[in-house]
């Protein structure tokens, strides 16, 4: 055990630096667990599915090439327009060319999405206990 408030001070900076370390440790192996069940459970796609219902909560997950190639499209679109308005539109345009579009590539998103995945539900674990 130090002595001395300097020597104190250090000694429970040490720990305190210590604790932290292991804590973001635990977060990364907490989180690369994870993205192993979510491999996992990308691979078991007997249909096909480019979307996958996502493990926890509600809405869709790429599970293929296509379904990631979907999403990069739209997120391209989404950011080439918005950089795109930035430098052409003015304020009173702008809901008719930046807001209008957006709003109709998700609208096509979601129906690629209905369309290309799983059926969607609220879910809050793996199915059937696995």
């Amino acid at each position: 055990m130090p002595t001395g408030t300097v020597g104190i001070l250090f000694w429970l900076e040490r720990k305190r630096t210590l604790a932290f370390t292991l804590q973001i440790i635990g977060y990364i192996l907490n989180f690369m667990s994870f993205i192993q069940e979510y491999t996992t459970y990308l691979r078991d796609n007997p249909k096909g599915y480019w979307f996958k219902r996502k493990l926890y909560g509600f809405g869709w997950i790429p599970a293929t090439k296509k379904g990631w190639g979907v999403l990069a499209l739209y997120g391209l679109f989404v950011v080439g327009l918005s950089l795109w308005a930035e430098l052409n539109v003015l304020d009173s345009q702008a809901i008719s060319h930046v807001i209008a579009p957006i709003l109709l590539a998700t609208a096509l998103l979601l129906a690629i999405t209905y369309r290309t995945g799983e059926p969607l539900k609220w879910q809050w674990r793996k199915r059937d206990g696995k």
